[in-house]
Formats: structure tokens, C-alpha cells, sequence
């Protein structure tokens, strides 16, 4: 039988707190003196909420902060019979979903399953803490944590063995961890232990299995930062292509059409209304077949991920694992400042890194002004607005898989229509050329920071690179072709840096070739190598 019981009027979850839950098959409570034993043991170890088996109930308690949802079950072995079995999780299925999804739910009790300790393929709901081997039970259980997104606790945390059984067989030779705590992902930081006590005894074969839980809220996002990065490998896709294609046409044709007839408002506003329409469908269709379909998208994703490999496409290859590892690590660490200090306050650290690439960025001008003699020659470089085939040369050019600026506007996207999108372009570059006027966001890049090596509290151990506005790319792109096309004949061919033809690759086999031909005739070479401490970023900025 489940029940639900009145909410409690204090809070139960709260940040600063930590809770002690438990669960426990006594086997029975009607032998005397029992539930005296049990509010003893409960006492000694400070528990404030127990799930008592072989009992099934559901409570739901109050908090400002996140209410609690438990649910303790007991579930039938493994000689039960298959129907048994399904009708048990169809009930708990129902239990889930009836639970607002914001609760922090958590399933208590004795679910008679060994998960075992290999989560190969299962690395989302459980760790590698488990003991034994998954059983029919553990498979259904394991199952029944993916379609809910459902952390098993007890396989997270490292214990001894001794601290992880739950089960004693009588004869005291077996022992089996089959009493689990259960609680949602969403909330699974909030877990931060699960361990099975031997000491507490109320003469049942069963061990008292204890959680504590301290409540973690996330940080709210600030309003100012980047929108969700759009997905472009989804264009790799002929279908999603086509579907783009047409997006982009109907968009633009309807406002070519009624240019002075259209309210923008009113248009963003119904092409909202649509765009969530449409959402709301496939968000339906897609819960309805995501339960079946995500052990064979898993499969799916290692296949490619093995095929990528063999290819040497570790861009590829990368990216799927990531996705299947399913972790992120915050690139959040704490650094020092000059003093050698460490911060630990958001506010400061911030300052500390502003501080850092103002200084980079802004190098002191030099104490010896160079000398840079006028030019003798005029050189004829058109300076006439760019064209679209100019704008088609400069979008082909841009290199694909590269991080998007502000904007978020990717070189795949300006490249997977191509119809509408160059003339569109072209004539807002006209624009900006003529009026000699560039957009806000054109003007103010994103710095992100990547760790190179040594101690990371340390700023110069980062390099920082500067993500800009993809469309800015194509009418520098159009200018830098206008202006090689003149300077490139008048370099010395022994100039390599950023020329058609003169790759790295290039200089790397010149190079080889220089060291066999010298080795080959015994001539003595001299090499020497300059790393010039950030070079690019300290280049004096002339007024």
C-alpha cells in the first residue's frame, strides 16, 4: 500500500545542513520491543528520516529550498516471477511519474538487486563501487535508473567492502549489496555519502544503509552571459541541411516580398509562436522514443567514436567522447595575484584576470621608437565596396569546427545556405564599407583561457585566445585577398609567414631537407630558434 503523507511544516532540505537519511529491512516490527530497537539505533546514529522495509510508502516534505520526495519499496527477488517484477516497476514508474521534476527524489529501500561494480555503458546512473555481479534484478533496476535518470548512490562512493554488503546470508558466507538509496541526477551533488553500518542490529541478516545529504543549489546564470552553443555538426546531415535551406528561404523571401509591410515585432513574435508549436510536438514525439532508442544511440555514438579513430579525426573523436563520458570539469580554478595570494571570491578573481590580459594585451610603448621609413612606391589596391563574389571566396574560405563569436553566427551556418545568405551579406558589408561604421558587437570580443602548462593558479600559465565575429572574418577576408594580391609579388621568396603555398607543413620539409643534406655532406649548420614570450599579443599598438 502508498500513501502520501501530510507535508511538514518545517524545511527538511537546506544548503548549510547536512541530513542523515537511512533505509532498512527489520525484517518485521510486530516481535516486542523492536521499534524500540530501531528508535535506538536511529538515536546512536542521528538519522531524521528511515525507510523501513519490507513496508511500501511515498512522503513528500516541505523546504524553501527544494521539496523532498521519498519513496521506500520493497521489491521481489530474483526466483519472483517476470510478471511480479514488471508489475513492481510499473507501480514505482507511476510513483516517479506523478513527482514534480523538481523534487529531489530519492528511492529507499530493500530492491533485492546486485548492480555489481562494472558500469560500462551505465556510467550515467552508477559508479564503479558496487560489488559483485549484476544479477536479472540489477539489470531491470539499472534499466529502470536510465529511463528516469536515476543515480544509484551506494555505487558512487569509495568504502571498503565491509561498508558497502547490505545483506548477510545466513550462513554467513554470502554477502551481497542489494539495499540501495536512489536519488534523481539533478540533485545528485547533493548526495555526498552512502555506507552501509554493521554495528546497528535489530537481529535481522539486513544492514542499515545510510545517506547524508546537504542541499546544492545552483548558481543562477547572470543575464549577460553566452547564449547555448548551436549545435553545427548537426548540418553535416542532408535532411537537417535541406531543412535549414528552407528555414532561411521562407524567412527571407517573406521579408523581401513586404519589406515596409511587416511589423518585426509582430513577425518575431509569430515565428516565435511557431518555433515553440513545432518544439512542443517534437519534444513529445522525442520523449516518447527516447527510452527505447538510447541504448542504441549509445552503441551508435562508440561506433562512430571508433570509426573516427581509425580516421584520425580526433575533432571527431573528442567531441563523442565527451558526450558519452558525460562529465565536465570547471575550468573555474583558483589562481593567485601578484603576491602570490589565492583567491577564492568570483569578484576578485575576476578582476585578477582583467588585470592580466590588460596588461597583455596592452604592452608599454617602447623606449626606442622604430624608424619605419615612408613608403617610396604607391601600391594600387581597390578600395571599392566588396562584391558578392568576393563574399562567396572569403565564406569558402572560412575554416570549419571553429568556436563562434558573440553572435554565434558559425562559418557552417553562412555556408550551408547559399542563395540567400551572400547576397544579404554582401549588401550589409556595402554598407558598413560606405558608412565606414562597424556593428557594436564587431568591436568586442570573447577572451577564453587555456591552460598550457606548469602551476595553473598562475595567469601566465594560461593563453588566452580571442573569439571574434565570423561575418568580421569575411570582410577582413575580402580585404586581406584585395591587399595580398599586391604585397605578395613584392616579398622575398624566402618570406613564409601567412603566404598562399608557404604552409607550416611546407617550412617543417624544407627544413628536414636543409639537416639530410647537411648531415649527408658533413657541413657544419647552425639553427637558431627564438620563442618570443607572446609575441602577438605584445606587438606595439601605433596610434
Amino acid at each position: 500500500m502508498t500513501g502520501e503523507s501530510s507535508i511538514p511544516i518545517g524545511d527538511v532540505l537546506r544548503p548549510k545542513i547536512t541530513r542523515r537519511v537511512g533505509c532498512w529491512n527489520v525484517r518485521t516490527l510486530y516481535q516486542t520491543g523492536k521499534l524500540a530497537q530501531v528508535v535506538r539505533e536511529m538515536e546512536y546514529y542521528k538519522i531524521e528520516l528511515l525507510g523501513v522495509s519490507e513496508a511500501r510508502w511515498t512522503a513528500r516534505y516541505n523546504s524553501a529550498f527544494a521539496k523532498l520526495t521519498a519513496v521506500v519499496c520493497y521489491a521481489p527477488t530474483d526466483d519472483a516471477e517476470d510478471e511480479e517484477k514488471i508489475s513492481f516497476y510499473d507501480s514505482q514508474q507511476k510513483v516517479i511519474d506523478d513527482t514534480p521534476s523538481h523534487d529531489v527524489l530519492l528511492i529507499l529501500g530493500d530492491l533485492n538487486a546486485k548492480v555489481g561494480k562494472c558500469n560500462q555503458g551505465k556510467e550515467t546512473i552508477m559508479g564503479q563501487q558496487g560489488i559483485g555481479e549484476c544479477t536479472n534484478n540489477g539489470e531491470r533496476l539499472c534499466t529502470f535508473c536510465q529511463e528516469n535518470d536515476l543515480v544509484i548512490g551506494g555505487t558512487i562512493f569509495m568504502h571498503k567492502d565491509i561498508h558497502k554488503t547490505t545483506w548477510n546470508s545466513p550462513d554467513g558466507h554470502t554477502k551481497n549489496q542489494i539495499d540501495h538509496i536512489i536519488i534523481n541526477k539533478r540533485w545528485r551533488s547533493s548526495l555526498l555519502d552512502v555506507v552501509a553500518k554493521q554495528g546497528a542490529d535489530v537481529g535481522s541478516d539486513h544492514s542499515l544503509v545510510l545517506a547524508k545529504i546537504k542541499l546544492k543549489l545552483r548558481k543562477s546564470r547572470k543575464k549577460d552571459q553566452r547564449p547555448p552553443p548551436i549545435n553545427i555538426q548537426k548540418l553535416k546531415d542532408t535532411k537537417t541541411l535541406r531543412s535549414f535551406q528552407l528555414k532561411i528561404q521562407n524567412k527571407f523571401s517573406t521579408l523581401m516580398e513586404h519589406p515596409d509591410e511587416i511589423d518585426m515585432e509582430t513577425f518575431n513574435k509569430r515565428q516565435k509562436d511557431q518555433l515553440q508549436a513545432e518544439y512542443r510536438a517534437i519534444d513529445r514525439e522525442v520523449k516518447r522514443s527516447a527510452r527505447a532508442d538510447r541504448k542504441a544511440y549509445t552503441e551508435k555514438l562508440a561506433y562512430e567514436a571508433e570509426q573516427a579513430a581509425s580516421k584520425q579525426d580526433m575533432q571527431t573523436l573528442y567531441r563523442i567522447t565527451k558526450t558519452l563520458a558525460g562529465k565536465f570539469q570547471s575550468s573555474e580554478l583558483p589562481i593567485k595575484d601578484k603576491q602570490g595570494n589565492v583567491l577564492s571570491k568570483e569578484e576578485d578573481i575576476l578582476k585578477r584576470w582583467k588585470e592580466h590580459f590588460e596588461e597583455v594585451f596592452n604592452m608599454k610603448d617602447p623606449e626606442n621608437e622604430t624608424i619605419i621609413l615612408p613608403a617610396t612606391d604607391t601600391l594600387d589596391i581597390d578600395t571599392d565596396p566588396p562584391s558578392i563574389e568576393e563574399v562567396k571566396k572569403a565564406i569558402a574560405k572560412l575554416k570549419n569546427g571553429k568556436a563562434a563569436g558573440i553572435d554565434q553566427i558559425h562559418a557552417e551556418l553562412l555556408k550551408a545556405e547559399e542563395y540567400w545568405t551572400p547576397p544579404i551579406l554582401t549588401n550589409i558589408l556595402q554598407k558598413i564599407w560606405e558608412s565606414e561604421e562597424t556593428p557594436s558587437f564587431w568591436k568586442t570580443g570573447l577572451i577564453v583561457k587555456l591552460p598550457k602548462k606548469g602551476d595553473l593558479s598562475n595567469c601566465n600559465n594560461y593563453r588566452g585566445i580571442m573569439l571574434l565575429s565570423v561575418t568580421m572574418k569575411v570582410l577582413s577576408g575580402v580585404r586581406l585577398d584585395r591587399i595580398a594580391e599586391v604585397t605578395d609579388p613584392l616579398l622575398r621568396q624566402e618570406q613564409a609567414g601567412f603566404r598562399k603555398g608557404k604552409s607550416c607543413a611546407d617550412q617543417i620539409f624544407a627544413l628536414r631537407q636543409i639537416l639530410e643534406q647537411s648531415n649527408e655532406w658533413n657541413s657544419p649548420l647552425y639553427i637558431n630558434f627564438i620563442d618570443f614570450t607572446k609575441a602577438f599579443d605584445s606587438v606595439n599598438r601605433l596610434p
